[in-house]
């Protein structure tokens, strides 16, 4: 009899061991979970296929003092990474003139070696006079109009801290752009552009009438990451309840 009462005592005290080791492992488990969640997004709401974006970049010198730390790189990177399976991304880069740096490429582990690699651009030497962005903008829409089909969502993306020229007028640059922007709108084509600086009032015409869920302004590039949060969970099609995105280990962006 007393062997029967050690017996139970015994299992008694395995089974409240496990009992607590199963507490235990559950509460690590929702720990794990919540470590996880921090970086979960909401369902995502389909795009209806692929992308294409062509970033339009800015190299005048004045870049490197707007955004010193080349955060506009790793925003590109974050995209880069965010992005694949039949998206396509390409390069325009532009000061006084402008140049196709890449063209519209499919993204995969090796082009997006080589498009980070064109995403690095060298900086003009010289500060130009007045900086185009009619051209290069228009030759991005270009770019992703002439092939753009039904199941694709096609972006233009500028990154710019262009300033008025001393020779140039509000007055007439301000129905080109305005003009230009219709033509995107026109072309199904969605154009976002992250201002960048105190004083870039070159972008500020261009961007006056676009919606605000399509322009980021911003003092310096420190706030980059922010706004690249932001395109990439676009681009990745999350609604605006998306809490978090985070695209190969790189910061999450939280709305």
């Amino acid at each position: 009899m007393l062997m029967a009462i050690r017996r139970s005592h015994r299992a008694d005290r395995v089974w409240r061991v496990f009992v607590l080791a199963a507490a235990l492992f559950a509460a690590l488990g929702r720990d794990l979970s919540a470590q996880v969640d921090e970086y979960a997004t909401a369902t995502p709401m389909p795009i209806g296929g692929t992308a294409d974006v062509v970033f339009v970049v800015d190299r005048t010198p004045s870049m490197d003092q707007t955004d010193p730390g080349r955060f506009r790189v790793e925003g590109i990177r974050k995209a880069l990474y965010a992005l694949g399976g039949g998206d396509r991304v390409g390069i325009v880069a532009f000061d006084s003139t402008f140049e196709v740096v890449r063209g519209l490429t499919p993204v995969d582990d090796t082009t997006r070696i080589d498009l980070l690699r064109d995403a690095n651009l060298a900086m003009a030497e010289i500060e130009p006079v007045a900086t185009d962005l009619l051209q290069p903008l228009a030759t991005a829409l270009n770019l992703v109009a002439s092939t753009r089909s039904a199941t694709t969502s096609s972006y233009v993306v500028l990154i710019s801290d262009a300033i008025i020229g001393e020779n140039e007028r509000d007055t007439v640059l301000t129905p080109l752009l305005q003009t230009l922007q219709g033509e995107f709108d026109t072309a199904g084509v969605n154009l976002l552009v992250m201002r960048l600086g105190d004083a870039a009032t070159k972008v500020d015409l261009l961007t006056a009438a676009l919606p605000a869920s399509n322009k980021w302004q911003m003092a310096s590039g420190d706030e980059l990451n922010k706004a690249f949060g932001d395109l990439v969970m676009r681009l990745q099609g999350y609604d605006a309840r998306t809490r978090t995105v985070r695209a190969n280990g790189g910061i999450a962006s939280e709305e």
